[in-house]
């Protein structure tokens, strides 16, 4: 498979259904290790997915769950650069399109890294879905905290000048 298959696929493959399996709740394992009081807004909001996500699917996301944690992630990612991308478009303020653009530079360098984390050997098996390959390109895997950093770097930069990716 080459770079471009690789990246559409990760881009477009359809995970199966989550399982029930004998992982671990995600949600509160998070919400517990950032110690989020009661009344923070993040764990509101993080609870109320958690409460969605059982009514939608009969389960909480857990961890060994079926799917490929880096292909939803990445999808997700691509999904909030759009939706971001839409509502920075449609704001009438300037303070509020500033602070989308913080939030989409932001899910670009995420979106990025997850994109080197697939490349980098991560990426599933079109004919397994869900299973992890070795690495396709040693070279990029011996590389890829240096790839990470890279992106990491130009996100401070981004954070100091207050502008949007610069390739």
């Amino acid at each position: 498979m080459t770079r471009e298959e690789m990246i559409r696929y990760a881009a477009t493959n359809v995970e199966p259904p989550p399982s029930s399996g004998s992982g671990v709740p995600v949600i509160p394992r998070f919400i517990e290790s950032r110690q989020l009081h009661h009344d923070d807004p993040l764990r509101i909001a993080l609870e109320a997915r958690f409460e969605f996500g059982i009514d939608k699917y009969g389960t909480p996301l857990k961890t060994n769950n079926g799917r490929n944690a880096l292909v939803d992630s990445l999808q997700e990612a691509l999904d909030m650069i759009a939706y971001l991308s839409c509502a920075r478009a449609e704001s009438k303020h300037i303070q509020l399109a500033d602070a989308l653009q913080v939030c989409l530079d932001r899910t670009e360098s995420s979106a990025r890294i997850l994109l080197e984390l697939l490349h980098g050997g991560l990426m599933p098996d079109a004919q397994h879905s869900g299973r992890v390959l070795a690495c396709h390109e040693p070279r990029l895997a011996g590389n890829l905290a240096n790839r990470i950093q890279s992106v990491e770097n130009r996100l401070d930069v981004i954070e100091r000048n207050g502008h949007a990716w610069n390739k």
